[in-house]
């Protein structure tokens, strides 16, 4: 890390020894943006309730509501977005894939490569492509 200002605390962690065992500093830099720097080769975890919430693995791999990510992003449960921009999509946890505004359908793809716009999976099964509206 370049540029440090200050640290402004330590966090010790010790064994039933009192031996120190791990320690996460809190820094500012020369343009007072903060830091929280865990030097070990170990996961930065966050928590509240006593469950844990978000994991930063060694690896860099951060984790929304799962333990062990295996991609840079993984979340487990719904989000929400204004805005998704993304280079590619991949679903592979069902038949369909599904783009949604509350409850209506605006685009679904099946299994098959079949495509429906504005309308429910099941009437376009074996159409291409089928556009309601």
């Amino acid at each position: 890390m370049n540029n440090i200002k200050e640290s402004i605390s330590r966090l010790n962690i010790m064994d039933e020894n009192n031996i120190n065992k791990d320690y996460i500093n809190k820094y500012k830099d020369i343009n007072n943006n903060g830091f929280l720097w865990n030097y070990e080769n170990r996961a930065l975890v966050f928590g509240t309730s006593n469950s844990q919430r978000i994991v930063i693995l060694q690896t860099g791999n951060t984790g929304i509501n799962t333990n062990n990510p295996s991609e840079t992003l993984e979340i487990n449960g719904t989000t929400k977005t204004n805005l998704l921009k993304t280079n590619q999509i991949q679903y592979d946890n069902s038949s369909l894939f599904e783009i949604k505004k509350d409850s209506i359908t605006g685009l679904s793809i099946n299994a098959n490569g079949n495509v429906g716009i504005s309308t429910t999976p099941s009437s376009f099964i074996n159409t291409k492509l089928k556009v309601d509206g």
